[in-house]
């Protein structure tokens, strides 16, 4: 992405950003051309905005424009790491469960609410890059829907899936919290499950959030 900065001795400091309409280098470039030679009114960097009026009656000799072009390097979105698993209904698995740094690119602490909220906001907003718990429903789908928006295939692994995971790939996959898993692809029912516990006992509501819950997720 390239930002176009005008020095701020002839017209205060612009961005031009992306949100504004401008994001193809080529466009900024050639809006730097246009703009190169002319010469704007001499603000100075003690002047304020609300003296604007007074300065302009001032006539001060007009300042020619200095043009920076800056390239804005943006920050790469860190994904789980995923085991490719053949022979099955989706093409890959999360080998951990999500970390809170995974998780924070797209979960901001600010929206999040519901039970145990302050819990899983701490972590949101110092992560460590361990496993996130405090996790529900809500939390997963957020996740999967923003990286899913970056070209991912995230989804809830179904109740079948996980009980046909094969034994060679289980024996590879890290992590004795409580996920959830989809009763069917797209019933919007779910259940705890662990790759820890045999037993299924953990039968607590998917909308709550526990020390215990975290996201393990599949990958169409």
């Amino acid at each position: 992405m390239s930002f176009l900065r005008i020095d701020k001795k002839s017209l205060g400091s612009v961005l031009v950003r992306a949100s504004d309409g401008v994001s193809d280098k080529a466009k900024v470039e050639a809006m730097a051309k246009r703009l190169a030679g002319h010469k704007g009114p001499g603000f100075r960097p003690e002047d304020k905005v609300a003296d604007l009026p007074s300065l302009l009656a001032q006539r001060r000799d007009p300042v020619a424009i200095q043009i920076e072009l800056v390239d804005i390097v943006q920050p790469e979105t860190i994904f789980p790491h995923m085991l490719n698993v053949e022979g099955q209904t989706y093409k890959k698995i999360m080998i951990g469960e999500l970390t809170d740094a995974e998780a924070a690119q797209f979960l901001k602490p600010e929206k999040v609410s519901g039970h145990n909220k302050e819990a899983l906001r701490d972590r949101l907003k110092e992560p460590s890059g361990e496993t996130l718990t405090f996790l529900n429903v809500d939390d997963a789908k957020n996740y999967i829907k923003g990286a899913n928006e970056r070209g991912r295939k995230f989804r809830f692994m179904t109740e079948a899936e996980f009980v046909a995971l094969p034994a060679d790939v289980k024996a590879k996959l890290r992590g004795n919290n409580w996920f959830l898993v989809e009763s069917s692809k797209g019933s919007d029912t779910y259940y705890w499950r662990s790759l820890y516990y045999a037993n299924r006992n953990f039968s607590s509501s998917p909308d709550d959030r526990y020390g215990s819950s975290a996201v393990h997720l599949v990958e169409d």
